[in-house]
């Protein structure tokens, strides 16, 4: 059977960053009339709470109350200044402090958001969720020197958990070093054993370090939360790297199962038909679906494309190719692939 070899490949981990979840499904009716319900009460709190700060105006609490209420509603500029009022009223209330750091950061604005919370911990120098917030703000902008000096104040006071472990995990990740990530990934499911973006990432890490335990670490998570996307998906794409091919395609057909839209589980397992079992039908076949959720993925055509070709027909891999190179201008795979089926047409 002919040997081939791609030389481009679009198959990629779902790396997630600290506190990013994946909602799926669409909300349904009822779902959807409780949220107006709840959106006209929040309206009328917030009308109530108006003619309150009418007839109370220096009364800090009722515009903190406010601006919580604007934010829930993502009327963000309305919520900041409400609190920047509210500030003004109690100048030194932490919480306020870290709440409007939290409410300019959503805004963009991370100085505004630095300068809340360092006047907060020079106030308030033993306030664990200030240090940890600014810890985020450092790793945000890259001064990781100064995100792991926040972090050891929290440390200092014996107050670390789950979160701030996993911050370092991608201080040390970010960093480059592996062993120190790999520590601190182990020591945040000490403190919370369903954190799964350490899973998630101790897994990744391991895959990186070409070491076969990401496999049992992806193994684990698949256990954990079946019905995580990324997760099911990274242990797909390892048991594929590590030479576990049956495991890995039943892998991605139950991720199909669960997520008919997911592109990348469809694009990948065509990618296995292709190359390690050279199952072409099945590869046409998972890759005219992903195409039917990404309609502009020239690689992709390109794929099915050659999987045509090397099926011998040339006619339907010769559209897959243009069809790349549109999408792709001056895509050398898909040049290549043209070349070749010329030569075959000349000979």
């Amino acid at each position: 059977m002919k040997k081939f070899c791609f030389r481009r490949i679009a198959i990629l981990f779902v790396v997630v960053l600290f506190f990013v979840s994946c909602n799926t499904g669409n909300k349904n009716k009822s779902t959807e009339t409780n949220t107006i319900s709840e959106t006209n009460d929040t309206v009328q709190i917030i009308q109530n709470l108006s003619d309150e700060i009418r007839e109370n105006p220096r009364n800090h609490k009722l515009f903190a109350k406010r601006a919580e209420l604007q934010y829930a509603s993502n009327n963000v500029p309305e919520a900041v200044n409400d609190l920047e009022i509210a500030l003004k009223l109690d100048s030194l209330n932490p919480n306020y402090l870290i709440k409007i750091s939290e409410y300019y950061l959503s805004m963009g604005r991370s100085g505004k958001a630095l300068d809340a919370l360092l006047k907060c911990v020079k106030y308030y120098p033993n306030n664990r969720e200030a240090h940890f917030n600014l810890a985020h703000i450092y790793f945000y902008v890259e001064q990781y020197k100064d995100a792991l000096n926040e972090i050891s104040i929290i440390e200092k006071q014996n107050k670390q958990n789950a979160d701030t472990y996993f911050l370092k995990g991608l201080i040390y990740r970010e960093n480059g070093d592996n062993t120190n990530a790999i520590h601190n990934f182990r020591k945040t499911l000490e403190y919370n054993t369903e954190h799964w973006e350490a899973h998630n990432l101790l897994g990744l890490s391991f895959y990186e370090l070409n070491d076969p335990l990401a496999v049992e670490y992806f193994n684990t998570a698949v256990r954990l939360f079946p019905n995580n996307y990324e997760i099911c998906l990274n242990s797909a794409i390892t048991l594929q790297k590590f030479g576990k091919i049956q495991e890995s395609i039943s892998q991605y057909k139950s991720l199909i199962e669960k997520f008919p839209d997911s592109f990348n589980a469809r694009y990948n397992l065509g990618y296995v038909y292709l190359v390690y079992t050279e199952s072409y039908n099945l590869a046409i076949e998972q890759f005219t679906n992903a195409l039917k959720i990404d309609s502009m993925s020239g690689e992709t055509y390109y794929n099915r494309g050659y999987t045509y070709e090397l099926m011998g027909k040339l006619d339907s891999a010769k559209a897959d190719y243009f069809k790349s190179l549109e999408i792709i201008p001056n895509y050398d795979m898909a040049i290549e692939g043209l070349n070749s089926i010329d030569k075959k047409l000349l000979n």
